[in-house]
């Protein structure tokens, strides 16, 4: 792509201010300014800078100019980087991060072509037409170069990333770049410059000897430049420990998954914690800081944040208060101690994964397990196992502290959960809990829905005294639905008469999972009469009114269907006692997702590591990544309309193969 200039790039001298920075990129080839100069018309696409000047132009021609060409300053870039490539041997990759610091902004045609761009989105703008990122989203597709299959079979590895032996990793990303920058008659300017590859297929022979090379980096260095994926799924990470006052303590490496935090504390500049990472990566162990004897113990106002956190607090960016947020601090289970020349963390909580030595960041509290079972309202009247508080004694407390716990007290709430789900479904336990609601009292049933429904739908703005109209037509169209509900509810369930219809309308609407003036509360219904399951889970509702309010069914139904063991025990005292059995049931629920959600995190971790171990232990890589596709993967606008056209009958498979070779 020769790229146009104006006699007005000579005359302002923007052709010699670009050459002086040309000048300084080509430094090692030391350059006179007539000689930058002639490098800057062969790199625009010109013979010489004779030539250059001769092809100048008055204006840019319009093809250039037009927002539908294939110009953009992007492709200019590109053009120039490739050039460099061909006649000073200077790599893709350095070419793309140095070519910028050359300007090409200031060219005529790229001004020009920005003053179009800000116009046309100015008239946009007069006509009420924004434009957003969108188009681009659903057009976009994962970077899958035609010559693919062709470098697979050439032995690039077959990963987005991969760790090899040698300690260096291999990034798709990086080679995929670089290959999105050669022109479409690359091979011509090889050839012209003596540089085509003498073999069978000259293509991939170029990008496997000429490009693939630069897509492998030093571990360590990747880690260190922050290069994506060069950390690989994640499984650690550099946090910093910071002082209450923005001060930099150190910096550590965390497994957030597993919960976990490497023992030794490395300082804020260097290398050393990322050739420790880069251990972790590889299967070597890190290893852990000696506390020394006669150690001060720092102050206990420390904060643990990741890398982004650090970088906009101390640039200023961000708000000191979120440094002060709990959960940033160091957990409570770690000590930060200093002997007055470096720090140390220590723990009583240490344990070991595939050999690397770790203090636990996070702590299954046995106390509070042993309270929850003790004391929760609702293990009156669901049996857990015997002999459990026993076998908790005994246990660690990590990984493995919350493990039996966990899996007892889930055991017991899906065993309990499972048989009222049976029971439920029978028209003696809708006959049971219809006569159980004679223990809700109408008048306070009432006066708690006029209080919810006021403080969900009100009449006033918080500024106002006086009603507004559309608050009121929200409050009763809700009403209306909800009375409907109600007048359903007596129709096919006998026995709620002396209910009023908002009342049973409102239960529905929150055992259906919405509240009063929620978007989508028209779909809440009452259940059928034939359908004694959803019929018994409502009057559950009913029973359970005020807690259902406190917390609501977006725990899980688990909860609710438990809860009622109180009533068809048959050893339910009085209603209110049943809302608290019900939010008894929902703490036990939420805790048991929290701790779930841990135990599966630290699980997915060393499923990952041992995948890990397995891959070294083939000698080929030491970790790898993601598998590239065999095929060219779709946008999501190209997924969308292979789903409309395979509808109609008349799918192609072949369709987005043509369209994107057009």
């Amino acid at each position: 792509m020769r790229i146009p200039l104006l006699h007005a790039d000579f005359e302002r001298g923007t052709f010699t201010k670009i050459a002086k920075a040309l000048r300084k990129l080509l430094e090692p080839h030391a350059l006179s300014l007539m000689q930058s100069q002639e490098a800057l018309a062969l790199l625009l696409g010109y013979r010489n800078l004779h030539d250059a000047q001769k092809e100048a132009s008055s204006e840019v021609p319009s093809s250039f100019l037009s927002l539908a060409s294939d110009y953009t300053e992007l492709r200019a870039v590109q053009a120039v980087v490739w050039r460099l490539f061909v006649h000073y041997g200077m790599s893709i990759v350095k070419g793309r991060d140095l070519v910028p610091k050359l300007h090409l902004d200031l060219l005529s045609v790229n001004v020009q072509r920005m003053e179009l761009q800000r116009e046309r989105d100015r008239r946009y703008r007069e006509k009420g037409i924004f434009l957003d990122e969108f188009g681009s989203f659903a057009a976009y597709a994962e970077p899958w170069p035609n010559q693919t299959p062709a470098l697979l079979e050439a032995g690039i590895p077959g990963f987005k990333w991969a760790i090899m032996p040698d300690r260096t990793v291999f990034l798709w990303h990086r080679l995929v770049e670089q290959i999105e920058i050669l022109p479409a008659n690359y091979l011509d300017d090889l050839d012209g410059a003596r540089r085509l590859p003498d073999a069978s297929d000259p293509e991939t022979a170029f990008v496997v000897n000429s490009l693939a090379p630069a897509a492998y980096l030093p571990l360590t260095e990747a880690l260190a430049g922050h290069e994506p994926m060069a950390a690989g799924s994640a499984q650690w990470s550099i946090k910093w420990l910071v002082g209450v006052g923005l001060e930099p303590i150190g910096r550590v490496i965390v497994a957030d998954k597993l919960g976990a935090l490497v023992p030794r504390v490395f300082d804020v500049n260097g290398v050393d914690i990322f050739d420790a990472l880069a251990d972790l990566l590889c299967g070597d162990i890190v290893t852990s800081d000696a506390v020394p004897a006669g150690i001060l113990e720092s102050n206990a106002d420390v904060y643990l944040l990741d890398s982004f956190e650090w970088t906009r607090m101390s640039s200023g960016q961000s708000a000191d208060a979120l440094l002060m947020d709990r959960r940033n601090r160091l957990p409570a289970s770690i000590t930060l101690v200093t002997d007055g020349r470096r720090f140390y963390v220590q723990s009583d909580h240490r344990f070991r994964e595939h050999g690397q030595e770790y203090l636990a960041t996070r702590i299954f509290n046995l106390q509070s397990q042993l309270d929850l079972i003790r004391h929760e309202e609702l293990f009156r009247f669901v049996q857990l196992p015997g002999g459990l508080e026993a076998r908790m004694a005994d246990a660690p407390v990590f990984p493995a502290g919350g493990s039996e716990w966990y899996e007892d007290v889930t055991t017991a709430l899906a065993a309990q959960h499972a048989r009222n789900m049976e029971r439920f479904a029978s028209p003696e336990t809708v006959r049971d809990l219809t006569e159980a609601v004679d223990l809700i009292s109408v008048s306070q049933l009432s006066e708690f829905v006029e209080e919810q429904i006021n403080l969900d739908l009100p009449l006033r703005y918080p500024d106002s005294t006086e009603v507004d109209e559309d608050l009121e037509a929200d409050r009763s169209r809700a009403v209306h639905h909800m009375e409907s509900l109600g007048d359903e509810a007596k129709r096919t369930l006998p026995g709620l008469e002396r209910f009023s219809s908002l009342s049973l309308g409102f239960v529905a609407l929150y055992v259906n999972g919405f509240y009063p003036g929620s978007r989508y509360g028209y779909l809440a219904q009452w259940p059928q009469k034939a359908d004694h399951l959803a019929q018994s889970k409502l009057l559950s509702g009913l029973l359970a009114y005020k807690g259902l309010v406190k917390q609501s069914l977006s725990e899980g139904s688990v909860a609710l269907v438990v809860a009622m063991t109180a009533v068809l025990s048959g050893n339910l005292r009085n209603r209110s006692e049943l809302d608290s059995v019900y939010l008894s049931a929902c703490r036990i629920e939420a805790h048991l997702k929290l701790v779930g959600r841990q135990l599966d995190e630290a699980a997915a971790w060393r499923k990952v590591e041992s995948e890990a171990a397995e891959c070294r232990r083939h000698g080929k890589f030491m970790r790898t990544g993601e598998p590239i596709p065999e095929t060219r993967p779709r946008s999501m606008a190209e997924a969308f309309a292979g789903m409309y056209t395979e509808a109609r009958g008349n799918y192609n498979p072949n369709f987005f193969q043509l369209t994107a070779s057009k």
